[in-house]
């Protein structure tokens, strides 16, 4: 997750109309206008998601999860690899 990332986790089960109102509550605890929030054009969603993307890549190679080799290749480093497996292993305990 990228640092300016904020998440709404809810615990419970909700309704759509409850969740609805949830994210509305979250969006306005979190001063979010309706600038923020705007709709935009199927052109530039494209390359607001390459540039989210990119970003992304770049805080992972940056925080060692990922390497990149000298042909422009991403992948997952020695570190990265441990990070994933831990994932995999906190999700199976709290699954069984």
């Amino acid at each position: 997750m990228l640092p300016r990332t904020i998440l709404n986790r809810v615990e419970e089960d909700c309704s759509i109309k409850e969740l609805i109102g949830l994210h509305e509550a979250f969006v306005a605890s979190n001063s979010a206008n309706s600038r923020d929030m705007m709709d935009k054009s199927s052109s530039s969603l494209r390359s607001d998601f390459e540039a989210e993307m990119r970003e992304l890549l770049e805080h992972n190679v940056a925080k060692g999860i990922l390497t990149q080799d000298n042909k422009q290749m991403i992948r997952y480093s020695v570190r990265g690899m441990f990070y994933i497996w831990a994932q995999f292993l906190r999700e199976f305990v709290k699954f069984s």
